[in-house]
């Protein structure tokens, strides 16, 4: 595969995204998306990643996520936990549905999240995700992080809050009203 155009670097936050092949599905029933929150909570520790807010869409999956830590475990640890991740995921959904071929529509994308504004744009965005594909509204799907945002003692080893969870009352206000995602990401 050809180089990436940014390189992804620690303590940096990322926007990070991808689909099924064709815009097909990669989560079928609900042992699907709790098996991949399963692996995502094995690998973010292993590779030292900080799981900011997530929502997983019947053919795709959006992460905002920083990686963390002095040492470095592997030359790239988010570029590592999403192969691995992705990989893992592909194994498994092969199995269960006989699949034969890729799942993803290629490696995943990342954009990095240089200010705040862009941030809660992104958390908006992110956590508008099941409303804006119209499986239900965003605060009834159980595949995302925005009830841990919501909740006063949210309880999520799969998510770091303790730094975002300020920046998100700027946002509460907007769920409160209803998620537009009329801004370009």
């Amino acid at each position: 595969m050809p180089k990436r155009k940014i390189e992804l670097v620690n303590e940096q936050v990322y926007h990070v995204y991808n689909r099924g092949i064709r815009k097909e599905r990669i989560f079928g029933l609900p042992r699907d998306y709790e098996r991949f929150l399963v692996k995502v909570g094995e690998y973010k520790k292993k590779y030292g990643i900080q799981v900011i807010a997530w929502a997983l869409i019947p053919n795709h999956f959006h992460m905002l996520v920083r990686a963390v830590g002095n040492e470095v475990r592997t030359p790239n640890q988010i570029i590592s936990f999403f192969l691995k991740l992705q990989q893992s995921h592909a194994m498994y959904f092969k199995n269960q549905y006989e699949k034969i071929g890729p799942v993803f529509q290629g490696r995943f994308n990342a954009k990095p999240v240089d200010d705040e504004d862009y941030l809660i744009k992104l958390l908006h965005y992110v956590h508008g995700q099941p409303s804006h594909h119209k499986i239900c509204s965003d605060w009834d799907w159980p595949y995302s992080s925005l009830s841990h945002y919501l909740s006063s003692s949210p309880d999520s080893d799969l998510l770091h809050l303790d730094d975002y969870r300020k920046g998100f009352e700027k946002f509460e206000g907007i769920v409160d009203s209803g998620l537009d995602l009329e801004f370009e990401i």
